[in-house]
Order: C-alpha cells, then sequence, then structure tokens
C-alpha cells in the first residue's frame, strides 16, 4: 500500500506488542549522551553512564539493606532484651506437667527443678524465669490451666510462644499404663494403633478466646514417641499434629512439633524456644506493658486519709517486672486491667537480679514480701526529676459540663473572656478532642428547635390539646408508664444478680444455686421467644389499642428513602453524651498519638529493663480483688463506686467497681495512648461465636476484653454498612458482621475485642464468649436508626384500592399518619387517602392491583443510643 495521501490521511503506527520499540527507548532512555529529538530528554547533559548508572544501583541497594539489617539487628535487641514469655499447655489429663516441665528445666541447667516445678504449681499466675546459658537467652514459664479460662485468656495476651505437650498413650487403666511407663517396656503395634491423642473438653472450652483474640506461634512437644517402634512414628506425629491443629484451629503450616522424650531432644526444643523470634501483635507492640512478677500492698499515709468519709480505703502497690512492648515513660497513664486508669507515683529501675547467668533459684530467692518506701530516692534511673513530671498526664474520664450549659441566655464579655480562657486551657491540641456540647433532649424544645420539622410542631400542638382533658392525662401517664410496652425499648432485665434472690433469712448453698439456675432458664426461654418473633416477623409490632398510636410513636418518624433522606446527628442526644469526648478526625488522631507515644518512648526505660512501679491511689478492695485471681471470682457485696466525674480512688478514673475485676489470670500493668483514658462512644466490628448457642439481646451486659482493658458495658448492634445511617438490630445473628456501640474509653486500632457473658451463680461467674472482633471507631455521632412496622390487613380491595383496618383505632391517628408512605409484602407501594368510619380503617391507594391476602406495612425510625452503666 502507498503512503499517506496528499488528502491529510494518517495510517496507524506499528504496535509492537510486549516488545519496546525504537522510539520508546529513546523516550525513556537515561544513559548515553546521544538524545533524539522528542525523546523526552530535555536536558542531556544530566545523563550519566551505564558504569555510573550501575553504581548508583548497587549503592541504592547497599543502603536498603543496611537498613533492613539495622531494624532487624534491634528488633532482636529487643526481644533478647526481656525474658520471652513461654506458655505451657497440657492437651488433655494424661500428660503429666509437672515431670514434662521438671526435665525441661533439668536440660536447660536450672538447679534443684522440683522445687521451682511446685512453686509454678502453687502459683500459677506468677512467671518462673530462668537462664538458658547454651543459648544466652532467658525464658519465663506460665502454665495454661483449662479450668481457669479467664486466665488463659491472659496468659496468651503476653505469650510470646505456646508449648503444647502431647503424650502418646494406648487406651489402658491409668494404674496398668503408670506400671507400663515405668518398667520402660515398648510399645506394641497393635496397642499403637488404638492410641488417644485428643484434646480434653476443658482445652477446647479454654482454648476459644485465646484463639479468636489470637494466638502466638505454637510449637508442639510430644511425649512417649520413643517407645514407639520406628515405622509408626510418623503417623503419629501426624495425628498428633493433627489433633493440635484441630483443637487450636491452626493452619498447617503455622505447627512445628518435637518429640521430648530424651535430653538432646529437650535441648532441641529449647534452642527452637530461644531462637524463635516472636512477632508481636501491633496493639501490644505500640505499648509498654509489664508482666508482673512481685506485687506488694503498701498501706496509705495519713495524709492521703484524711477525707476517709468521701473516699473508700486506698492503697499504693509496688509491682516489678520487666518492661516489654515498647519503652515505658513516666509521663504516660497506666491501666490496672478491671479497675481503672492512674498515674505512675514512681517508676525505678531496680536491681537486675535476673542477669542471663544467674540460675533460677538464685532468681527465686527473693520472692518474700519487698520493702519499698515510695517517698524514698533511689539511685539509677530513679524517680524522675521535677522537670520530667511537669509533663505527666492526668487521668480524665468523664467529661464535667457547666453548670448554664443549657442555658440560652446571652452571656457578658466577662463570662465570655472566661470562657476562652478555659476553652484555651481545656484544649486538646494533637488530636482536637472536643467536649461534646449537644443539647438536652427535653419535650418543652420541640417548638424551639429550628432543624424540627412541621410534622414535628404538628404533633407538639396536638398533643398539648389531646391532653387538655383528664382521660388523655391519664392515657400520657399510661404512656410514661408503659413506655417499654410492646418492644419499643430493650433493657437489660435478662441480667439478674444472685443478690436479688437471696431473701432475708439465709438459705442453703445448694437453694440459692436452684434458684438462680431457675431464674435463668426462664429469662433464656423469654429471649428465645422474642428472638423467634424477630426471626419470622422482623421489626413488627402490634399498634395498641388503648393508647393513640400518635402518642405511642411520638418518638418515631417516617423516611421518604432509608439511604438518601437527612438525619441531623445533634438532634434529641440524650443526656449521658455531655459527659464523653468526641473526635473530630479520628484517623488523625490515631496517627499523632502514636507520633506521641513513640516520641515518649524514646526518653523512657527500653524494653527489657527490670523496674518497681509505684500506683498510688487504688482502693483497697480493687486492688485485693486483682491480686486475688481466681478467688475474686463470686461479687463482692462492698463496692467501691465512683462519682460523676468517673474517679476512683484518689487520681484514679474508671468505671463503678463491684468485686470483680472481670478476670483472672497475671497481672499485667499496661500504659495508655493519649487521650485513651477519656469516654466517648465506641463502634466495634464483631461477630457472634459459633459456641454461643443462646439468643443474644442489645443492652444486655457484657464484660470485654479490648487489648489489655477490661470493661463492663451494655451494647447495642448494628448493620456493619456504608452511608450515614445504620439499621438498629435487636438481637445479634450469626453469621453476620455487625457493629456493637458502648459507651467506653477510647482504644485506637487495631486492637482485639473479645465479649463474655454475665452470668451470676452462687459458686462463681463463669466465662462463656458470646462475641469477637475489633475496633473499629470511636463516633459519637454515628446515626443508629431503629425500626418499627406497623401491618394492617386489606379489608376491601378495587383494583388499586383498598380499606385498610388494624393498623390504627382512631382516625385522628389515620389523618396524623397519612404522609406515611405504604408498603405490602407483596411488593406494592401506596398512600394513604382518608380515614373511614370511627374505629381506624382508611382509604389506600397502591401503584398496583392489591390483593386480599397482602398485609400492608408502614415503617417508622427513631434513633437509638448505647445504655450507659
Amino acid at each position: 500500500m502507498g503512503g499517506a495521501s496528499a488528502h491529510g490521511q494518517h495510517n496507524k503506527g506499528h504496535k509492537s506488542g510486549r516488545y519496546a520499540t525504537k522510539s520508546t527507548r529513546n523516550k525513556y532512555k537515561v544513559a548515553g549522551s546521544k538524545c533524539k529529538k522528542g525523546s523526552g530528554l530535555h536536558n542531556p547533559q544530566k545523563v550519566g553512564t551505564e558504569a555510573a548508572r550501575k553504581a548508583v544501583r548497587a549503592h541504592r541497594a547497599k543502603q536498603a539493606r543496611d537498613a533492613r539489617r539495622a531494624v532487624i539487628i534491634e528488633e532482636r535487641r529487643n526481644v533478647c532484651s526481656a525474658p520471652k514469655v513461654v506458655a505451657i499447655l497440657a492437651l488433655n489429663s494424661r500428660v503429666n506437667l509437672s515431670e514434662f516441665i521438671e526435665a525441661f528445666m533439668t536440660a536447660a541447667g536450672v538447679l534443684d527443678p522440683a522445687i521451682l516445678v511446685r512453686d509454678m504449681l502453687a502459683s500459677p499466675n506468677i512467671p518462673v524465669t530462668f537462664d538458658v546459658k547454651r543459648q544466652s537467652h532467658r525464658l519465663s514459664l506460665l502454665i495454661v490451666i483449662p479450668e481457669q479460662p479467664l486466665a488463659a485468656l491472659e496468659i496468651m495476651k503476653v505469650a510470646d510462644l505456646l508449648l503444647v505437650v502431647t503424650q502418646v498413650q494406648p487406651k489402658a487403666n491409668t494404674e496398668e499404663f503408670a506400671d507400663f511407663c515405668y518398667k520402660g517396656e515398648m510399645y506394641s503395634d497393635s496397642e499403637i494403633k488404638a492410641v488417644e491423642v485428643d484434646a480434653s473438653q476443658a482445652v477446647r472450652s479454654a482454648m476459644l478466646a485465646p484463639t479468636a483474640l489470637g494466638l502466638p506461634p505454637v510449637l508442639c512437644a510430644l511425649r512417649g514417641l520413643e517407645r514407639c517402634s520406628l515405622k509408626m512414628r510418623a503417623s503419629l506425629r501426624n495425628t498428633c499434629a493433627t489433633a493440635v491443629r484441630e483443637c487450636l484451629q491452626l493452619p498447617h503450616d503455622r505447627l512445628r512439633v518435637f518429640p521430648a522424650d530424651l535430653d538432646g531432644e529437650l535441648l532441641e526444643l529449647i534452642r527452637h524456644l530461644a531462637e524463635q523470634m516472636p512477632v508481636q501483635p501491633r496493639w501490644r507492640a505500640q505499648r509498654a506493658y509489664v508482666l508482673v512478677e512481685r506485687a506488694s500492698l503498701i498501706p496509705e499515709p495519713q495524709s492521703f486519709e484524711s477525707s476517709a468519709s468521701l473516699y473508700p480505703t486506698t492503697v499504693t502497690i509496688a509491682a516489678e517486672g520487666h518492661v516489654r512492648g515498647t519503652s515505658m515513660s513516666c509521663n504516660q497513664l497506666v491501666h490496672l486491667p478491671g479497675v481503672g486508669d492512674f498515674t505512675l507515683g514512681g517508676i525505678v529501675s531496680a536491681s537486675n537480679q535476673f542477669t542471663r547467668r544467674a540460675t533460677c533459684t538464685e532468681n527465686r530467692r527473693d520472692r518474700s514480701n519487698v520493702i519499698f518506701d515510695p517517698m524514698k530516692k533511689t539511685t539509677g534511673f530513679g524517680l524522675p526529676g521535677t522537670t520530667i513530671f511537669q509533663q505527666q498526664q492526668f487521668p480524665v474520664r468523664e467529661n464535667t459540663p457547666g453548670l448554664f450549659g443549657g442555658d440560652q441566655t446571652w452571656p457578658s464579655d466577662e463570662e465570655l473572656d472566661a470562657m476562652q480562657g478555659n476553652n484555651a486551657t481545656q484544649n486538646l491540641d494533637s488530636c482536637e478532642v472536643r467536649r461534646a456540647s449537644w443539647d438536652v433532649m427535653i419535650s418543652e424544645s420541640c417548638n424551639s428547635d429550628k432543624g424540627r420539622d412541621h410534622d414535628c410542631r404538628q404533633m407538639k400542638s396536638k398533643s398539648k390539646m389531646i391532653c387538655k382533658s383528664e382521660e388523655e392525662r391519664d392515657r400520657s401517664i399510661l404512656l410514661e408508664q408503659t413506655a417499654h410496652f410492646g418492644g419499643d425499648e430493650f433493657t437489660s432485665s435478662q441480667h439478674v444478680a444472685a443478690d436479688e434472690f437471696q431473701p432475708q433469712v439465709q438459705l442453703s448453698f445448694q437453694t440459692r444455686e436452684s434458684a438462680v439456675t431457675i431464674q435463668h432458664s426462664k429469662t433464656r426461654q423469654s429471649s428465645r421467644a422474642g428472638a423467634s418473633d424477630e426471626h419470622f416477623f422482623p421489626d413488627e409490632i402490634e399498634t395498641p389499642i388503648d393508647i393513640p398510636a400518635r402518642l405511642r410513636f411520638a418518638r418515631y418518624r417516617g423516611l421518604k428513602s432509608f439511604r438518601s433522606s437527612l438525619w441531623d446527628t445533634n438532634e434529641q442526644l440524650p443526656v449521658d453524651y455531655e459527659r464523653i469526648f468526641t473526635f473530630k478526625n479520628f484517623k488523625r488522631a490515631t496517627l499523632l498519638a502514636s507520633t506521641e507515644a513513640r516520641s515518649q518512648a524514646s526518653s523512657g526505660l527500653g524494653i527489657g529493663t527490670f523496674v518497681k512501679l509505684i500506683i498510688r491511689g487504688i482502693p483497697s478492695v480493687a486492688a485485693r480483688g486483682l491480686l486475688a485471681g481466681e478467688e475474686a471470682c463470686v461479687s463482692s457485696p462492698e463496692t467501691v463506686k465512683i462519682n460523676c466525674s468517673g474517679v476512683v480512688g484518689r487520681g484514679g478514673v474508671g468505671p463503678s467497681w463491684s468485686g470483680w475485676c472481670g478476670g483472672a489470670g497475671p497481672f499485667v500493668i499496661s500504659t495508655l495512648m493519649q487521650h485513651e483514658s477519656k469516654l466517648t462512644v465506641m463502634h466495634y466490628g464483631i461477630t457472634k461465636t459459633p459456641s454461643c448457642d443462646f439468643p443474644l439481646r442489645s443492652k444486655t451486659p457484657l464484660w470485654f476484653h479490648i487489648g489489655f482493658r477490661r470493661e463492663r458495658a451494655s451494647p447495642i448492634f448494628s448493620s456493619d454498612g456504608i452511608g450515614d445511617k445504620h439499621k438498629f438490630e435487636r438481637f445479634l445473628q450469626h453469621g453476620r458482621p455487625s457493629i456493637a456501640s458502648v459507651f467506653g474509653p477510647v482504644v485506637y486500632p487495631p486492637a482485639p475485642v473479645l465479649a463474655f457473658s454475665e452470668k451470676s451463680f452462687a459458686s462463681g461467674m463463669p466465662a462463656q464468649l458470646v462475641l469477637s472482633g475489633s475496633v473499629r471507631e470511636a463516633a459519637p455521632n454515628r446515626v443508629i436508626l431503629k425500626r418499627i412496622v406497623i401491618t394492617g390487613v386489606p379489608h376491601k380491595t378495587h383494583k388499586s384500592k383498598a380499606v385498610v383496618r388494624q393498623m390504627f383505632f382512631n382516625p385522628e391517628d389515620v389523618l396524623w399518619f397519612k404522609p406515611l408512605e405504604l408498603w405490602t409484602k407483596y411488593g406494592m407501594r401506596g398512600k394513604i387517602k382518608d380515614a373511614v368510619g370511627t374505629h381506624g380503617s382508611m382509604k389506600c391507594q397502591f401503584n398496583g392491583v392489591i390483593q386480599q391476602r397482602d398485609t400492608v406495612c408502614a415503617s417508622l425510625y427513631k434513633r437509638v443510643f448505647p445504655k450507659f452503666l
């Protein structure tokens, strides 16, 4: 074919496919001295030679390798500086755990391991730290007791490795098997085929919560494999690995099995434990925490107890342990699990008793009572100076509103100046946390709000006219008494404490236990009935006959479109919203809080430092319950209540404490990031656990474990979707992601969330995991709408017209709800035309032929909020 013609024709260029053409190579050429015109290189003098370009690439690669090597070396130094926490779990009751631990310590070179094993079994919540001379590492051992699931959860929060011990045992009697093992005889092939390697039911139940939280790297120690024949060892090893993976829900590549019978095999296991590089989860790596190895209670001086009538008796906790996670600063707040947030009265770099070359007997020798004077100055790092304490944060949980916060009068110039000064002093500049100055929901303010719609004003005027008569006044009183009628408000009546069933006469333990059990069964039956109705008839309620619908549903409104209709986020907020804080930009606040934590950690005590923490002003009953472990499971009649500002003890903040910290296990003190002591509305992305087989209603009190925190709250559940409005869920459904909204302290993501049901029995509070998830955001302005559906039946139908009854029971309600859009279960849309008669019947027009068997529905919405405990 010829070339381009004189008429302006331009033929298409050749497409080279995946091979670059010369013009393309010249366009992106970065080396050489010759540059063609139009190649994109406008300054040929800046282009280097090929050799120079290779040198630059090699130099950049070397810099990247050096930077990565420095990061890895720093991580290894941080990991090796603190003893590695190893949690030991026996897969079933057939494992002799004390014998394994004694052999493990003997192989590690520990003197007198029998004494240490006896101490570990006596106090399993205290870690045992010893030195492994061969690998120049230190290990801290903690025993996981399956009968204490909350203690097992707390151990997994701080564990770096999980060691599961299994036993190869044929089906035989216990006495015969003990004699058989004592003789050291080999298993026969017939006995090996009948081997039992399976997790006990207690282990399966106890590991549900740690699995939902996230397990550390898992290793499996296999006992009894030496007595098996060589041809059966591989199959037994795979059987044990399969049993452990099924119990812990692990993938195939996350479990390593090691035989642990001979000394050489134990040394190999110890080498892998010492050299295993644990990966710290981010929620644990960005906060400093101390696994307490020694703790003592010191009574407060008399100067602190001058106002004993206003505050309960307080004590000082002196806790010792290694700094983990990140560096610890004296200016950060610390959190006591289940008690509250406090300031550090002192942080002392204690004598390094746990040196790398010390034996374990020397470490355990000084576990007697520690005599420590908090007012005495010590050497070393010691108590920080005055200049450092000027930057110390002070805990604030709830906002204290002004006395005239709701007054609408114009302030004077002096009041404006004072208000500006207070705002300047109370400004939280890092993330611009501002006080949630929302209006109190008052019935008289309906006409004064400019953002109210026309229907609200009509409702106010008509309600005043109706309430003039004595009959309607009685009805309004009845309305207040029956505010929860028909499923309008779900309260926390499901939670029944054991004290409510204790009469004045002392009853036996069995009688009280049976009474509480009967009440729980009745409550669960009623919840199951409500969940069944919600499943078959979602959001449907019956219109009351004795109360006008315009009064019964006065707080509800209709929406043209749930997705696109507007809803004012600052309208009709509850009174509790004046006690919380909000963020202008939560993502930016999270980033700034992380930056602030890193800057404070740069001047604090490094990872691995053995420190002594002094925390003052803790209520004595809460401190005793915190250190009691499983003995504090039963609620105590002595309670520690908070005032309006959420102050606990002297200088601390937190929720009201009722004698139970919400868990057990080792004592862990963790630091808080910026603003994490302040109260707000937190939203957690959660799912219902498969083990929870009973209906879980919104506003049911639950114990939440958010990272190291333990808080009691009543969540409300809503749909997890996009948009500015979210639908309220009365019950948490299986297999459906939802959002749990609670009043709780600020926790920056990422952080795991677990919730346990609160069931009080005479014997204690058993823990049952009901939901799990992660922290989503802190947003008090998140709109959660509760929908109700009122229904009616077509009485007479003619093509697209129908007379509907049993939706309302008086003509005034028909006229009141006339603007609502109707819909049917067969997909029709319609509207109300007029009222018929005096019994609430109405004429309706639809967009299609209406059937006699159809059901006419109308949707109403109102905003709901979490319950403040």
